[in-house]
């Protein structure tokens, strides 16, 4: 290679790095901005646990408006307005979000020119002067208990190569690369508890199906199949008590069950029990029944053996009131179009799940659901979901169950080992001594055995107390929602007698 073909590729890379420099160096004019450089976004904000509240803006582009997310502490308790205040597991994660906004630091200034924003993805999506969709950030605004602003920024594109974000605080023209790794997350999933049904595997003992079809326009309810999964002492799985199951396809229903997520909630109808019962003396207006059927999930008239349909619903309601005027003395319970089954624990806790209709939608419309005046179920256009997502609605109650917990049992007394008996006649001393042996013996054997009982009935009461515990509090937490699954958990769940057979 000749100098002069050094001379050129040297010229030509030197000529590229002076390029990159200019691309990439700070676009300012203003010489003051650099001083800022290195100082914390917040220096005010040094308490990660005087966060309260976290609210997270994006921008829809399909809808073209912004889509906010927030988190806060209320009356005691982490809730997420946007989702009908639906309970939060925010403590921890707050306070890792609230931490990694204190470390936030101007650690470099790109530009203070406002035709950058788009470019560096740090347009305030609440700003309604912007023009366009492109270039939107997410705004994060983070608020201690008296409603005070402690952060506020728009979080923008990630830097190629780097741990790092333009970052602009909103109000002004200045863009910092930030060195961070945060999301700041507006995922409901994010901010809810991961174990949803807080079961064990290991723990679920049988499986009870109850497979059935509501018929609308009658009023009735076409059994499908109804059997019995079980585990046996041996640990393997039959059906209704004599087929062998399927261990493998039990193993991945279960499975399915402990890894169980929700997609979406939505608050439950007012007057009807944790355990999906008319309250005594609720009175249900005609629109929350006919919300309840839009979700498919009807009421059941127990004695009558009778669902409420449109028809029959239009001769229950006041109509003045729209309001039901239910039978006295009738039971009214829910059922649901597409069948129901128990999840059955050692521990006593009785789980029912309740699969009702399609949930349509997508993104938040699908999490928290659209706030829409109930239509007649006469005309209701059938809901097409989204291309390979059949997301359920599902209605979940726990009770608990003393039968499924076995009472103690006391141990057979030991038959003994021992020699034949002396003859009293011709030895009474040994006969006696061996009669004054197992008297003792008898005596600290029952000693024995009525400590061990007394053991074991403490341990039962202490399991059947554990139970019902478990069982109120999970059927507190279930009571005022029902909720939204994945097509795929769905598939997963809603299995029959077919599937679960060994072959």
């Amino acid at each position: 290679m000749n100098d002069w073909i050094k001379t050129g590729i040297f010229g030509a890379v030197a000529g590229a790095l002076i390029g990159a420099a200019l691309l990439t160096r700070p676009r300012t004019k203003d010489p003051e901005a650099f001083k800022e450089e290195g100082k914390p976004l917040f220096p005010a904000f040094t308490d990660p646990l005087a966060v309260k509240s976290m609210e997270v803006t994006e921008y829809d582009e399909i809808k073209g408006r912004p889509r906010p997310f927030k988190v806060e502490l209320k009356n005691g308790a982490w809730v997420i307005p946007s989702h009908h205040d639906y309970p939060a597991d925010a403590a921890e994660r707050l306070k890792k979000t609230a931490g990694q906004a204190i470390d936030l630091r101007k650690d470099s200034l790109r530009t203070d020119r406002a035709s950058d924003h788009e470019s560096l993805g740090v347009v305030d999506p609440l700003d309604q002067s912007a023009k366009g969709t492109k270039g939107r950030g997410k705004r994060i605004v983070l608020r201690d208990a008296l409603g005070h602003v402690l952060a506020d920024f728009i979080l923008g594109d990630e830097i190629k190569d780097r741990e790092m974000r333009y970052v602009r605080l909103p109000g002004q023209k200045w863009v910092y690369a930030v060195k961070t790794k945060a999301e700041f997350s507006a995922r409901f999933s994010d901010w809810i508890e991961t174990d949803f049904l807080k079961i064990e595997t290991h723990e679920i003992r049988r499986l009870r199906f109850d497979l059935y079809r509501v018929e609308e326009k009658t009023g009735g309810v076409v059994p499908v199949d109804q059997f019995l999964v079980e585990k046996g002492e041996d640990y393997k799985w039959k059906i209704d008590g004599k087929d062998e199951a399927n261990d493998a396809a039990v193993s991945d229903l279960t499975t399915a069950l402990d890894k169980l997520a929700i997609v979406g909630v939505r608050p439950k109808p007012a007057g009807l029990t944790a355990d999906l019962k008319v309250a005594k003396g609720a009175v249900l207006s005609f629109d929350t029944v006919v919300s309840l059927m839009e979700r498919g999930f009807f009421l059941w008239l127990k004695a009558r053996k009778q669902m409420v349909t449109y028809d029959v619903l239009q001769t229950m309601v006041e109509e003045q009131a729209r309001r039901l005027k239910l039978p006295e003395n009738v039971e009214l319970e829910v059922a649901s179009n597409d069948g129901e089954f128990d999840v059955i624990t050692e521990k006593g806790v009785v789980y029912t799940l309740r699969f009702g209709e399609v949930a349509a939608g997508e993104g938040e419309d699908l999490s928290a659901g659209k706030e829409e005046a109930p239509k007649d179920p006469k005309k209701k256009e059938k809901k097409e979901p989204a291309k390979g997502t059949e997301n359920r609605y599902v209605l979940i109650t726990v009770r608990f169950d003393v039968k499924w917990v076995p009472p103690p049992k006391a141990d057979p007394r030991p038959e003994r080992a021992e020699p034949s008996d002396p003859d009293p006649a011709r030895d009474w001393d040994s006969y006696r001594a061996l009669l004054e042996k197992r008297q003792r013996e008898d005596e600290e054997w029952e000693k024995r055995a009525e400590e061990t009982m007394k053991q074991r009935k403490e341990e039962w009461d202490r399991k059947v107390k554990d139970g019902e515990k478990a069982a109120l509090e999970l059927n507190k937490r279930f009571g005022n929602w029902y909720y939204v699954i994945s097509g795929e958990s769905y598939a997963k769940l809603h299995v029959g007698r077919k599937e679960l057979m060994k072959k």
